[in-house]
């Protein structure tokens, strides 16, 4: 192996975890370009087998919050695409697969990939249109490069994207809501050292109980959160998310009680009456480059 300039044990161990936790972030060209980076940190850590760094890169991991789910699993070749087309601002061509409809060829310009949990999106426009769409990178059937740039639209920032809720899931709209909960001093712990909001406020009610209140987003991801507590918090307001919570509540208990529990034909929260796409379809604004449509 040829010897690399510059690689210390410092940078060796630095090559070691970027390729342990970044790797996924990277192009494939960048990757091909490291890989002898990683080769040689990988060979010169063993070396100092025993050694601080050695036993640092040894002893630190990242884990999930909530429980793991195996990864959807993408085409390395779709991936590889994907990424060289947003690296070079190349346009793209690909076979979609659409959570409801047939196989489709779209054009596509890429923007951007968000890694959320276990699934990857990438954040894109079709050809000659500024609606801006997330696409599940694992229904890619394939993928080429085209020898057309790709558009972006004008003032877009993928960070900023983010930043507007985008990936939330919004409930009837979004907007903010002032939560009021009492949760048991058992699930209590963690939110007095990481808030939900900077205006929460934890107020001891009795030996057992505290009251929380916070201004936080009506989305779905804040009732997936509440519910991980199961009996441990009670909703107290506002009283539509409460009226929810007793409704699930009933249905629980028929769930487990009845054997022939009659299930909803859809979620509790679920907008009545839409198709899934549409409900998938969260219309930040009137601008249609601000829409968020996940496809």
């Amino acid at each position: 192996m040829c010897e690399l300039p510059g690689l210390d044990p410092n940078t060796a161990m630095t090559f070691v975890l970027a390729e342990r936790f970044l790797k996924d972030l990277m192009p494939r060209t960048v990757l091909d370009h490291l890989q002898l980076y990683f080769e040689r940190a990988s060979a010169l850590l063993r070396e100092q087998r025993g050694g601080n760094l050695y036993q640092w890169a040894e002893r630190v991991e990242v884990l999930p919050r909530t429980q793991s789910l195996i990864p959807a699993e993408v085409r390395a070749e779709v991936a590889d695409v994907v990424s060289d087309c947003i690296l070079l601002g190349k346009r793209l061509e690909g076979r979609y697969r659409p959570r409801s409809g047939p196989v489709r060829a779209y054009r596509i310009d890429p923007l951007g990939l968000v890694f959320r949990g276990s699934a990857v999106y990438l954040v894109g426009t079709y050809a000659g249109s500024e609606t801006i769409l997330q696409f599940a990178l694992h229904r890619f059937e394939t993928a080429d490069a085209l020898e057309e740039p790709s558009v972006v639209p004008e003032g877009f920032n993928l960070q900023d994207y983010i930043r507007a809720r985008h990936f939330d899931y919004l409930h009837d709209g979004g907007g903010p809501l002032r939560l009021k909960c009492r949760f048991s001093r058992f699930a209590i712990n963690n939110l007095m050292v990481m808030p939900l909001s900077d205006d929460q406020v934890i107020t001891q009610e009795t030996d057992r109980t505290y009251l929380l209140s916070a201004t936080v987003m009506n989305t779905h991801q804040l009732r997936w959160w509440l519910r991980e507590f199961g009996d441990q918090v009670e909703v107290l307001e506002p009283t539509s998310l409460r009226e929810e919570f007793r409704t699930m509540a009933r249905h629980f208990a028929r769930m487990y009680e009845t054997a022939d529990f009659d299930w909803p034909f859809e979620p509790l929260g679920a907008t009545r009456g839409a198709t899934s796409d549409q409900r998938d379809a969260h219309a930040k604004d009137t601008s249609p480059r601000r829409e968020t449509v996940r496809a």
